[in-house]
């Protein structure tokens, strides 16, 4: 005689209730990676846009620092020396940041100084980027009217960065 197998219907897989919590701890692994993925692409950008504001300090130092101005100066000079990363160029004499929008860099004051401007800075990258020390060679900050000497103030920052985009402008002896 053979011997019949009963098997109890809810022990064949996962109940309803089980599937569900994996999915939602499925979601929640997902959400957190997709958060800390935009976070860390943030941050990257930030520190890209940091060094760039660093590499045209010295670039500019290189080439003109045995001149009496900066006559001549701009994105187009710096990218035909040769001083600068292919990649801070998206055609002739047109620098961009990380944000893939403009950087001009020009002379001001008589010559004697030069400007170094990145346009269309998201606010929260604009706070990182204002309050972090720019060089010795910076003498003004400027984001939204609020000024400070090499960087702003974290309630400078916060004032003249807001909530959208920004124009960051360095003056650089």
């Amino acid at each position: 005689m053979q011997k019949q197998k009963y098997v109890r219907r809810g022990q064949r897989g996962l109940s309803l209730i089980e599937a569900s919590m994996v999915l939602a701890l499925s979601a929640v692994v997902v959400a957190g990676a997709v958060m800390y993925y935009g976070t860390a692409a943030e941050s990257a950008k930030v520190a890209r846009a940091q060094a760039q504001l660093g590499a045209i300090q010295t670039a500019v130092a290189g080439l003109y620092g045995n001149q009496s101005s900066y006559v001549g100066l701009d994105a187009a000079a710096l990218q035909t020396s040769g001083a600068l990363p292919v990649s801070y160029f998206s055609g002739v004499g047109a620098m961009v940041n990380p944000w893939n929008e403009a950087v001009t860099v020009a002379p001001v004051i008589g010559n004697r100084n030069y400007a170094i401007t990145f346009t269309d800075i998201p606010a929260a990258a604009c706070k990182k980027i204002v309050t972090s020390d720019a060089g010795t060679g910076v003498v003004s900050v400027e984001v939204g009217g609020s000024t400070g000497v090499s960087q702003l103030t974290l309630a400078d920052a916060n004032t003249g960065c807001g909530t959208t985009t920004q124009t960051v402008v360095y003056t650089v002896r």
